[in-house]
């Protein structure tokens, strides 16, 4: 049972509270010496946002929303070729309208020095008996906040809150206005943050989102024999934007935007720094939606579209005191 609470804004904001009963069942391999591991899980989790000064579980039975998930773990810790999985069923059942299915694979590739690992991850994902809620309204804000996004996928778009995480709604502006001050530095620096789920795209570009389906292939492939954490790392996501209306100035709809897949891919050069706990990546080559976002929003510079992973789930205290060389 976990009970969990803190800031969604680390620099004021949002107050949460995250209750996630779950039971871990641990499917044992006929063969004892086997290698692969096999894990049902089933939990139900209840998140409560409100305004940063409301005491502790402000009314919470009634502005909670709650997701049930059942999802199947399965590894096999192979010397040169390890790999795992999941398989992932989430329905909303308070104040949340969604049905969501995610099936993942990563397979890694030591290389001969036996230090770096090559790695390739699928992923796939579809919205089943997709509920249409008032617009506007809790359930379809809440529930929007839970879909596919095409591209970068940042705190707002964790609506779980599975990731620990610093300045969770800190977003970068769109510094092309005039009337634009600028970012904070806040804003600059986690604004800049990118979460490895779903599409496990590696930039923090938002060129739409998806309630339908999304596919995509992430390649990370460490530079050999060079003594340092560098490589280089391509995603690719293949998703359906949904069906829209465009409103003219006056507020008017005006024409209709069907339903479309589009393709969108990112690719450049990491530096990963305290085994993976803090990533670093660098663009070069990127799809038209991406660089459309990044010049519309005016960052025109190299450093300016650099993103940054920072897995504060993976920083065990205890493992990084042993693991320090004096």
């Amino acid at each position: 049972f976990i009970v969990d609470s803190g800031y969604g804004n680390y620099y004021g904001g949002i107050n949460y509270e995250k209750f996630a009963p779950f039971v871990s069942i641990k499917l044992q391999p006929k063969n004892r010496r086997s290698l692969i591991e096999r894990e049902l899980q089933l939990r139900y989790v209840m998140i409560n946002e409100q305004a940063a000064d409301r005491s502790y579980l402000y009314q919470f039975a009634k502005d909670h929303y709650g997701v049930a998930e059942i999802k199947f773990n399965f590894s096999k810790d192979h010397a040169l070729y390890p790999h795992n999985g999941s398989f992932v069923l989430q329905t909303g059942l308070h104040n949340v309208s969604f049905n969501k299915l995610g099936l993942e694979l990563n397979q890694g590739f030591l290389y001969k020095d036996g230090k770096k690992k090559a790695q390739i991850r699928l992923f796939t994902g579809a919205f089943l008996f997709q509920k249409t809620a008032i617009t506007n309204s809790r359930n379809d804000i809440f529930s929007s906040r839970a879909f596919f996004q095409g591209a970068g996928k940042n705190g707002n778009n964790d609506v779980l809150y599975d990731e620990a995480m610093m300045g969770r709604q800190e977003k970068l502006q769109n510094i092309a206005n005039p009337l634009n001050p600028g970012n904070s530095s806040a804003e600059n620096f986690y604004g800049r943050q990118i979460l490895m789920s779903d599409a496990g795209f590696r930039n923090f570009a938002q060129v739409g989102s998806s309630n339908s389906f999304i596919s995509a292939l992430n390649l990370t492939l460490p530079v050999p024999v060079i003594p340092l954490p560098i490589g280089f790392y391509a995603d690719f996501s293949y998703w359906q934007s949904p069906s829209s209306y465009l409103n003219d100035v006056s507020g008017i709809t005006s024409d209709y935007i069907p339903s479309a897949m589009n393709l969108t891919y990112n690719g450049g050069i990491y530096a990963s720094l305290f085994k993976g706990t803090i990533a670093i990546y660098v663009p070069v080559i990127f799809s038209q939606d991406v660089k459309l976002f990044w010049e519309n929003h005016g960052y025109t510079s190299l450093f300016s579209r650099t993103s940054i992973m920072i897995n504060l789930n993976k920083m065990n205290p205890i493992a990084l005191i042993r693991d320090i060389k004096l």
